[in-house]
């Protein structure tokens, strides 16, 4: 079952693209890691997908249902304290 899914995602500041075209599927039970270098987008497709930014393009489904528009909604809440959860998880192993 599909929890998580990007399409076409894109998100400009001015005239910059910081995203263009972000296709992502996240599976139930599936482990992702975005790496990249600094000023690839990193930051700005997660406050995309939990709603602390809206993209100028594309889609946003979580469990099915579009949240691309629904920014701060309980269901964003949820999905925003689960990131920073692994984030937060991930950066305290890293750190021993």
């Amino acid at each position: 079952m599909k929890v998580l899914e990007t399409r076409f995602l894109e998100k400009h500041f001015y005239h910059v693209a910081a995203l263009k075209g972000v296709d992502i599927r996240v599976e139930e039970g599936d482990l992702l890691g975005l790496i990249g270098p600094n000023g690839s987008g990193k930051t700005t497709l997660f406050d995309c997908i939990t709603g602390i930014l809206r993209p100028n393009g594309g889609k946003i489904f979580f469990k099915g249902r579009d949240i691309t528009n629904s920014s701060f909604a309980p269901l964003n809440k949820g999905l925003r304290l689960t990131i920073i959860f692994y984030v937060y998880c991930f950066e305290v192993v890293k750190g021993s």
